[in-house]
C-alpha cells in the first residue's frame, strides 16, 4: 500500500469553486447559500439574507491544519480563524468530498486520504 497522500490547497480550492450556487447543510443546523467563490474567497448569503465574505485564508489555516493533524473539532477550527466563520468552513470543507464531518462531543473534521 502506498502512502497517505493529504489534498493541497489548491485541489481543495479547486473543489470549492464548484459549489458556486450551492446550498450546503451546516453540521448543526441551518445552511449556507454559496454565492461565488474568487481568488479572495466565498461570498455567502446569511440567514439574514446579507452578503457576507469568508476569507481565503481562514480556508487556508484550516486545509494545512487539517493536513497536518488528520483531525479538528470546530472548536479547534474556532481558535484559528474569525469566528463566525467556522461552521461555514466546516460545512463546506466536508462538502468537497475529501474531509469528514466527525461527531463526538464536539462536531469537526477530518482528512479523506487518499494512497499516493
Amino acid at each position: 500500500m502506498g502512502e497517505k497522500r493529504h489534498p493541497t490547497f489548491d485541489e481543495v480550492w479547486d473543489r470549492v469553486r464548484a459549489l458556486e450556487g450551492a446550498h450546503i447543510p451546516l453540521a448543526e443546523r441551518g445552511e449556507i447559500d454559496v454565492i461565488k467563490v474568487d481568488q479572495r474567497g466565498l461570498v455567502r448569503r446569511t440567514s439574514q439574507g446579507q452578503l457576507a465574505r469568508m476569507s481565503i485564508e481562514s480556508f487556508r489555516w484550516a486545509v494545512t491544519e487539517l493536513n497536518r493533524r488528520q483531525q479538528m473539532d470546530r472548536i479547534e477550527i474556532l481558535e484559528g480563524i474569525r469566528r463566525w466563520e467556522s461552521s461555514g468552513v466546516v460545512a463546506i470543507l466536508a462538502a468537497t468530498g475529501l474531509f469528514e464531518i466527525t461527531r463526538g462531543t464536539r462536531v469537526g473534521l477530518r482528512v479523506m486520504s487518499s494512497d499516493g
